[in-house]
């Protein structure tokens, strides 16, 4: 019952967080009138990601204890929590005034939508797959926590690694899970399948619903029939192991992709249709190819590949042919990793964990 609390305190100032970096993210870009609280905490879920991938890869090359990330981390992360407070908080009050407001308005949209939220949460909570996946998954967090260390050993045998493995060394969030874990005493097994899950699905939600509103002219009924329109989508789609690969094994990093970065750049690049020089949704492309750097390895040909879909109907469209160096800006850190992989690959690179 105990790391129960602890797995919920943690999803709690993970959101805490994700709603610091994406406020502050509007704000840095002036663009305090969008503020809504679907919208802020996905930004800032790609943010605080990116910047975290920045910290935490350099100190995983240079085998630095995990609890010098834990630190390190911890402070940038209240400071930022903090300065969000100072400067954002009469956002907040506003933003949370018209939430309220809007749920009075249309009080069978509102209660749909928690309806719709609950039950998937409650099936991430009891659902639990045991698979060699998810025991990489939940070891490579145990194996850091306890020895602290940044993924220098091997999560099925335990033995040390001689070198890091390129197809994971980039990846980093499962280091964040681990930072919880040493902060916050969370097990790695409630933190990885328990609290972890359910944070990124409620995120999803928040994700789809505010897509459904762009769709759908701000119409809330029809946004919560979209969003349970995704959910139908996810399970009854003709390959499980794409579809609900989001519900089942939401602790991976490919589900976070498919389910989370994907789905926000539709999103974004709805945005740019009506406006593709706006800096801040480019801005966000470049924070979602980092981030998900963080995410998962496969980033770095699914995320190019994506926002390329996306940019070619614009360069047709407007007929500006500067697009394409946003477009090259935008996915640098994929394309990074990208070139990382096949060095290491080729044998030019030997990353060593020792």
């Amino acid at each position: 019952m105990t790391q129960l609390f602890l797995g919920a305190v943690s999803s709690i100032v993970h959101l805490l967080f994700f709603l610091a970096f994406g406020s502050l993210t509007l704000t840095i870009f002036r663009r305090k009138k969008e503020f809504n609280f679907f919208l802020v905490p996905v930004v800032g879920f790609f943010v605080y990601y990116g910047c975290f991938e920045i910290l935490a890869f350099p100190m995983t090359l240079l085998l630095v204890p995990l609890h010098i990330l834990t630190i390190a981390w911890g402070i940038i992360s209240l400071v930022v929590l903090a300065a969000a407070a100072f400067f954002c908080a009469g956002i907040w009050r506003k933003a949370a005034k018209a939430l309220l407001k809007s749920v009075r308005e249309d009080k069978a949209a509102a209660t749909g939508f928690l309806i719709l939220v609950a039950v998937q949460l409650l099936f991430a909570a009891i659902y639990n797959l045991n698979s060699p996946d998810a025991a990489y998954y939940v070891g490579n967090i145990s194996t850091s926590v306890y020895t602290d260390t940044m993924g220098r050993y091997n999560p099925y045998t335990g033995r040390m690694l001689s070198n890091f493995n390129v197809r994971y060394v980039t990846a980093t969030y499962y280091l964040e899970q681990a930072v919880f874990c040493q902060a916050l005493k969370v097990h790695p097994m409630v933190q990885a399948k328990t609290a972890f899950p359910m944070l990124i699905l409620f995120l999803c939600n928040l994700l789809y619903y505010q897509i459904g509103k762009e769709l759908f002219s701000s119409k809330r009924k029809k946004a919560v029939a979209f969003a349970c329109g995704v959910l139908f989508f996810w399970i009854m789609t003709a390959n499980p192991a794409v579809g609900a690969f989001l519900y089942y094994r939401t602790f991976e990093g490919k589900a976070i992709l498919h389910g989370l970065a994907l789905p926000w750049l539709l999103l974004i690049f709805l945005k740019l249709y009506r406006n593709e020089r706006d800096r801040f949704w480019w801005f966000q492309i470049f924070a979602v190819s980092l981030g998900s750097v963080t995410i998962s390895t496969s980033s770095m040909t699914l995320i190019p590949a994506a926002v390329l879909a996306g940019t070619v109907p614009l360069l047709f469209l407007r007929k500006r042919w500067s697009l394409c160096g946003h477009y090259a800006a935008s996915v640098i850190p994929d394309i990074l990793v990208l070139i990382l992989y096949v060095s290491v690959n080729a044998g030019f690179l030997r990353l060593s964990a020792r």
